[in-house]
């Protein structure tokens, strides 16, 4: 009883009942006209005991009446599972002379969307005696489509920052036709693209998108990609047969949804020795309209300033001051070198928390932050060693060589449209100067960049990890474990095409950072979803998370809006006493973009709205061609066969000889009167007797 039972490509049995003729009619229909018709059911009635079930997604116990009444509908098929449970259901008789249990007979297009097929059920029936008949319905011929996927590079943008969004489109049955691809932003037409399928049965696109400033913080933007068949021109269809346009056009359009924060990139770093590595990292910050840098060093003379912003001022720092919440406040955080002075011992747990739990990114932007040859700095590098992407050494390397690792190859940190490849760029900038020996890098830590002492330096050392990151808990590590980075901004006039690369590297690198970690700038509140498309009915869950889990006046309110503006309230519930966390299961029914609005009037920002896309892409409607090969095979594999429709004789006949065969004339014949019989009895009790005797048993 699936949607794919309607599908009208059956021939009528019988035309001369039917207003229409010789149409076509459903694969149901056909059905109900010839193994379902009331009068072979009485037949089949008369030669078994017949039990009757209806199955899509599930199975049921169904009267020939309730059959008759159905409209299949069905969105999927668990064809394997409804036949073991059909015969689940079945009880055993006594056994017969063939060994045959029972029958089953499947009337069916052979669809299963659930993919549940079990390779060992033939050989089970078969071993417990069923046989299984199967009548296949419908063309197995694939229907026309163009089906259309799409998917943004980063969910996350900053003002002004820009992503790709990527669209693959798949053809089937139109070769040399032309489609027409749209991306369009909020309804508004941004780009169309032509495209001709000759022997390719998909082509990929890329589209070019800028995050706009649009409302408040957390804005979510809605792209929608479509796929258009355009007309047949004049030289393509000259000498064919009219085609059979698209009849499933569901999946011809996909949306991606991007989350625009207009709030600057608030970072902190921390420096004890300052160097140039993180003078020019924070000039570059400084620089950067979408950053805003707090800076705190500690000078020769064991003072602490702070500068913020772009005023270079000088002010000293409060070393009270800085506790958790400071940290929570910064979406970034740069550490330098000797930075025990304000995180050591215990306190490197605030860093730990900081990238774990709260989602915030952490630099390494001079290799190893803590000293050593001090206790504060021993214990603090014991704690960070949690997150950091590395294990390191002790020994210094120097004189070093940068090159690309496969991995950094594709990373969009390492990109350089403007000046070329990265592989180029690192022939022609400076090397590095020196590096601390790493001894081991962490399983979950991705390499960029390596670094190995160039040849006339004598070490022949193996190549180290020079920028590595690291995803931890809810945050990001990101560690350049090299000095020398500096050398790229300050480069001499005949590499002047090259000025840009060191800070576009930064610029990338903080964006990446602030956006890919849980909270976007600026936020104190987020709200996620586990899927951003599904098929109606099915759950997706929502994850409310603070930076703050002691915050007593959090009280998030949640609603789903529909495609039709309908609100339903959702009930969050807290992981935890201690957790930041609140979750929630939302079962969108409505094909069509709903909304899942949160309320937090204490938090930033006081409003978020996610998005969330409900396509009816179910396979029973997509691609509805019959598989009559997966019912002859089962059939076949248990003794049974494929049967027509007109074929319902042979299933009687079957029948009325597995009867025959059950039908026995019993004769009781007794042979312990047998005089023979007798005395081969008595002899073997006799003989037992006097064994018995002779060993003195008796």
């Amino acid at each position: 009883t699936s949607a794919s039972m309607a599908e009208r490509d059956e021939a009528n049995p019988a035309p001369q009942d039917d207003e229409h003729g010789g149409e076509p009619i459903t694969r149901w229909q056909a059905l109900k006209r010839t193994w379902l018709a009331p009068s072979y059911q009485a037949e089949l009635n008369e030669a078994a005991d017949v039990r009757v079930f209806s199955f899509d997604q599930a199975l049921a116990p169904a009267s020939l009446d309730q059959v008759h009444a159905t409209t299949p509908a069905g969105r999927s098929t668990d064809l394997f599972g409804a036949v073991v449970q059909a015969m689940g259901t079945a009880r055993s008789r006594d056994g017969s002379g063939d060994g045959i249990k029972g029958v089953v007979l499947l009337l069916s297009d052979g669809h299963d969307t659930g993919h549940s097929r079990d390779p060992g059920l033939a050989s089970r029936m078969t071993n417990e005696g069923w046989r299984l008949f199967a009548v296949p319905v419908g063309s197995a011929r694939r229907g026309k489509d163009i089906a259309l996927s799409a998917w943004a590079d980063a969910d996350f943008l900053l003002a002004d920052q820009s992503t790709w969004i990527n669209a693959t489109v798949t053809q089937t049955g139109f070769d040399g036709r032309r489609v027409r691809v749209d991306l369009l932003h909020e309804g508004r037409l941004v780009e169309s693209r032509e495209l001709t399928f000759d022997a390719a049965t998909s082509r990929k696109l890329r589209f070019r998108v800028t995050g706009e400033l649009d409302g408040h913080a957390g804005t979510i933007h809605g792209y929608r990609v479509s796929a258009t068949l355009l007309p047949a021109d004049a030289a393509t269809a000259r000498g064919r047969e009219p085609e059979d346009e698209e009849r499933y056009k569901e999946n011809n359009s996909r949306w991606v949804f991007l989350q625009v924060s207009p709030d600057k990139i608030k970072v902190a770093l921390f420096e004890a020795r300052p160097y140039w590595d993180t003078r020019f990292l924070a000039r570059v910050l400084r620089e950067d309209a979408q950053v805003e840098l707090t800076a705190v060093y500690q000078l020769g003379s064991g003072r602490v300033v702070t500068i913020t912003g772009d005023d270079t001022t000088q002010r000293d720092a409060d070393l009270q001051g800085l506790t958790p919440q400071t940290l929570n406040q910064y979406d970034v955080v740069v550490l330098g070198r000797g930075v025990e002075q304000f995180f050591g011992g215990h306190r490197a747990q605030w860093l730990v928390d900081y990238v774990r739990q709260r989602g915030g990114a952490l630099v390494l932007a001079r290799g190893r932050p803590f000293d050593l040859s001090n206790a504060a700095g021993r214990k603090a590098q014991q704690v960070l060693a949690g997150v950091e992407p590395v294990e390191w050494g002790r020994q210094t390397a120097r004189d070093l060589a940068l090159r690309l690792t496969p991995q950094g190859r594709t990373s969009p940190l390492l990109q350089f449209e403007d000046v070329g490849s990265m592989d180029a760029v690192l022939t022609k900038l400076p090397d590095m100067l020196a590096a601390t020996r790493v001894q081991r890098e962490r399983a979950a830590s991705i390499v960029l960049l390596r670094q190995a002492s160039n040849r006339s330096s004598g070490d022949d050392g193996p190549a180290m990890a020079a920028v590595a990151t690291q995803n931890v808990g809810s945050g990001r590590v990101l560690a350049v474990l090299t000095e020398g980075l500096w050398r790229w901004a300050f480069l001499p006039s005949t590499l002047g095409q090259y000025d840009s690369v060191y800070q576009v590297f930064w610029a990338k690198a903080i964006r990446w950072l602030a956006t890919g970690g849980e909270f976007l700038p600026g936020q104190s509140v987020t709200l996620s979803m586990s899927r951003l498309a599904v098929e109606p009915g099915e759950p997706v869950e929502v994850t409310v998370a603070t930076r703050y889990a002691e915050t007593e006046d959090f009280a998030p309110a949640l609603q789903l809006i529909g495609p039709d503006g309908t609100a339903q309230d959702v009930a969050l519930v807290r992981r935890s006493e201690q957790s930041s966390r609140y979750i929630a299961t939302v079962r969108p029914q409505t094909p069509g973009v709903h909304q899942v609005v949160l309320s937090t009037p204490t938090m930033q920002p006081a409003v978020i709205t996610g998005r969330l896309a409900v396509y009816d892409q179910s396979e029973e409607l997509r691609d509805p061609s019959a598989r009559p090969a997966v019912l002859a095979q089962i059939s076949e594999a248990t003794g049974g066969r494929c049967l027509g429709l007109d074929q319902g004789r042979f299933l009687l006949d079957y029948l009325e000889s597995l009867r025959q065969a059950r039908i026995t004339d019993t004769k009781t014949r007794y042979v312990f009167d047998r005089p023979m019989v007798f005395a081969l009895i008595a002899g073997f009790f006799g003989l037992e007797w006097l064994l018995r005797r002779r060993n003195s048993l008796l």
